[in-house]
């Protein structure tokens, strides 16, 4: 418990901070001090998952679907995590293609972000994001902004390069 407890706040603290440079050091060999990218990504999804139906997030009003239906759909693709990441991290892959990181360091970098954006995605529910479009797209934008500040950490690597690569990963 205690190992896991010290990993897990580095890699929070760490992702939190400085998210492109816990992902390159990871990929670099030195893992000893973060969670595993995708225990990080399996933990914080269910703690969103958890905490949105424990408390009754109403998450599927920007969906106008019934609450039971999108509920269990939600759930299912959120723990697709690790097959949804293929997409963004290819597509990281080819917009840093003269770079050295081959698509497994990518496929875990995507995995650090996504399971911190659980995280954003945790907060963001109890503040009412889910109420409205607009809201959300703050949300979205937010998760955009974050992913290019990782990019360019992991990368090291120009703000409007990251960005462009950003957005096409979220999409």
């Amino acid at each position: 418990v205690t190992n896991l407890d010290s990993k897990f706040t580095r890699t929070v603290v760490g992702m939190t901070l400085r998210p492109g440079e816990v992902a390159r050091e990871y990929v670099d060999g030195r893992r000893s001090a973060y969670m595993n990218p995708i225990k990080y990504a399996f933990f914080s999804t269910t703690f969103f998952l958890l905490l949105v139906h424990l408390f009754e997030v109403p998450v599927w009003r920007l969906a106008r679907a019934d609450r039971e239906s999108f509920m269990t759909i939600f759930s299912l693709i959120s723990y697709m995590v690790f097959v949804n990441v293929f997409g963004p991290a290819t597509v990281e892959r080819l917009a840093f293609w003269r770079d050295w990181r081959n698509l497994a360091e990518c496929y875990v970098f995507c995995l650090f972000s996504y399971g911190h954006l659980a995280f954003f995605y945790t907060a963001a529910a109890f503040l009412g994001a889910y109420e409205s479009f607009k809201s959300y797209l703050v949300v979205v934008a937010g998760a955009m902004a974050f992913l290019a500040w990782g990019l360019v950490g992991f990368y090291r690597t120009r703000v409007w390069r990251a960005v462009l690569a950003a957005i096409f990963m979220a999409l």
